[in-house]
């Protein structure tokens, strides 16, 4: 895509690794990048991979060995990437999506921080995190999450959304300052969800907000950033939005460790 350069992490780690990832362990449907890509994150995950890849991998079959690859290298990450699919799926459906389209909304959002297996994890875990959102490493995720997944033509939905969930309303966001409905609605949904995720989520350098401080900080402090008629959707459907989180933190916990036995066994 224009504008989007291969960022040096990436680049060094897929060179370094390439060599040593195993052919036999793949099904050869996937891709090379795809193959360092999950040896990057855990080689234990990847030997497991073949017998559910024989016939070629899906969707929601790359989805899932993604986010248990990601729940290895993170597990905080993976389970806030987990909770925003339930949320934008059912922002989704409160917006008027079929509940096929919020079911692939679910899968593909379940992806959109993939891009911060990249980011150094002190940064991930730490107040300095804060100042790496408008510029530094954090600031890459989107358009490094979105070259780790268009290789595979099944990801293509879930690479566009990791690159456009930071995009903002007024055109202020990044990595491509796209603006109002320039921006997919899809990247929208998300970046709502994902948002009101995190802010009700206890982090290693801040507790969870209230749910009154986070209703003022989407609509005051961050004014700007979200659809209006999304952030609509989400404060009228307010206590069942609270509820949807609440429920997906639980349901974030036991899909991960059904997809530990899953794959690992």
């Amino acid at each position: 895509m224009s504008g989007i350069a291969l960022r040096n992490p990436i680049f060094t780690r897929v060179k370094q690794l390439s060599s040593e990832v195993p052919e036999c362990e793949y099904d050869q449907n996937l891709s090379s990048l795809e193959k360092t890509f999950v040896y990057a994150l855990s080689p234990e995950v990847s030997k497991k991979i073949n017998s559910h890849t024989r016939h070629g991998s899906n969707e929601k079959e790359m989805t899932d060995i993604i986010t248990l690859g990601t729940s290895i290298f993170d597990k905080g990450t993976a389970e806030h990437m987990v909770r925003v699919g339930v949320l934008a799926s059912e922002i989704a459906i409160k917006y008027g999506l079929s509940e096929k389209t919020a079911g692939n909304l679910e899968y593909a959002a379940t992806l959109h921080d993939v891009g911060k297996l990249i980011t150094p994890k002190p940064i991930l875990n730490s107040e300095e995190r804060i100042n790496s959102e408008s510029s530094g490493p954090l600031r890459d995720h989107p358009a490094n999450g979105y070259l780790l997944l268009e290789f595979h033509p099944d990801l293509k939905y879930a690479a566009n959304i990791a690159l456009t969930h930071h995009e903002r309303w007024d055109g202020k966001g990044y990595p491509r300052k796209l603006k109002g409905e320039l921006i997919p609605l899809p990247g929208r949904i998300v970046s709502a969800a994902d948002v009101f995720d995190a802010l009700l989520t206890d982090r290693s350098y801040r507790k969870a907000r209230t749910i009154k401080e986070t209703q003022a900080i989407m609509n005051y402090d961050q004014k700007g950033k979200f659809d209006p008629e999304i952030l609509d959707i989400l404060f009228d459907n307010l206590d069942h939005m609270v509820g949807v989180q609440r429920y997906s933190r639980k349901y974030a916990i036991d899909k991960l460790e059904s997809l530990k036995t899953m794959y690992l066994g």
